[in-house]
């Protein structure tokens, strides 16, 4: 992906260097009310999160959900979008609950960027797919985790590593990889 095209990006909708940025990449019918209660906890915990969330289909609930903090420009509610660009803007993504993400989490992971869940009986069949340390009991977990991932930079590359180490071991990784 174009550096520029990444940057014109972050312009537009004022991401600075200093914010932490959490991306969900998804059909809207996956962005559940309890998910989006879940977002605007950990967007009230920490000033410098932003998050990104794009897919296809009706975002209206969401937008509507997160109206303060879209007017804020602490959350990023779009459409259909090229996810090579969104996902080389985010630092984590955040699986939806409580229906996990699927492709879209693995081509995020090809990019080295780690994929935190909430466990629910629907995660089962996505534990492969998924780093076991960043699949968290319940919120108060994931906000720990979170910060982890916000403040160790040791913690982050690991985690990024590992990240990319599940992605090869699916189809088209190198494609997923150099995107």
């Amino acid at each position: 992906v174009d550096i520029k095209i990444i940057e014109d990006f972050k312009n537009k909708y004022f991401i600075k260097k200093s914010d932490f940025v959490i991306g969900t990449f998804a059909r809207y019918e996956l962005i559940s009310k309890s998910y989006l209660e879940l977002v605007i906890k950990i967007l009230e915990a920490d000033k410098s999160r932003k998050i990104i969330i794009a897919g296809s289909n009706d975002r209206s609930f969401a937008s509507k959900m997160l109206k303060k903090f879209v007017n804020k420009n602490q959350a990023i509610i779009l459409g259909f979008s090229n996810i090579h660009v969104l996902g080389n803007c985010c630092h984590v993504f955040l699986d939806t609950v409580p229906y996990p993400c699927g492709f879209s989490a693995i081509e995020i992971m090809a990019k080295g960027k780690p994929v935190m869940s909430l466990n629910s009986v629907n995660m089962d069949n996505y534990k492969k797919s998924r780093i076991s340390e960043l699949i968290f009991k319940n919120y108060i977990d994931l906000q720990k985790g979170l910060i982890k991932l916000q403040t160790s930079n040791y913690h982050y590359k690991l985690m990024s590593q590992k990240s990319i180490e599940i992605a090869k071991n699916f189809d088209n990784e190198k494609k997923l990889i150099d995107s």
